[in-house]
């Protein structure tokens, strides 16, 4: 096994060869289109080697979730009354109201 990038031992070789005839369509599919698009990457660029590049995104290896670094949630603010909201919600009551008895509403 390797050392990856993530610190986690990663074996060399995880490819186990299996035979088709036990795939479903929609798997022979899938390795058929990994298999051009390795073979396509190849042709164009002589360097590229699927089994050493890094696969993980730079994204995905900056952003690691760290439990340390949540926030606690500050609610001061949260679902706050004014007039304006009042004003709002009585607006949004009478206009059910009046389609609910067929009259014109706001």
């Amino acid at each position: 096994s390797v050392e990856g990038s993530t610190g986690m031992a990663v074996p060399k070789n995880t490819y186990k060869p299996v035979d088709p005839s036990t795939l479903t369509q929609r798997q022979r599919d899938t390795r058929m289109a990994n298999e051009l698009g390795k073979n396509m990457w190849t042709k164009c660029n002589p360097g590229y080697v699927a089994g050493s590049m890094n696969t993980m995104s730079q994204a995905k290896m900056d952003f690691q979730y760290d439990p340390s670094e949540i926030e606690p949630v500050d609610k001061k603010n949260f679902r706050r009354r004014d007039t304006f909201t009042n004003y709002v919600e009585a607006a949004a009551k009478y206009s059910n109201i009046m389609k609910k008895s067929g009259g014109s509403g706001l």
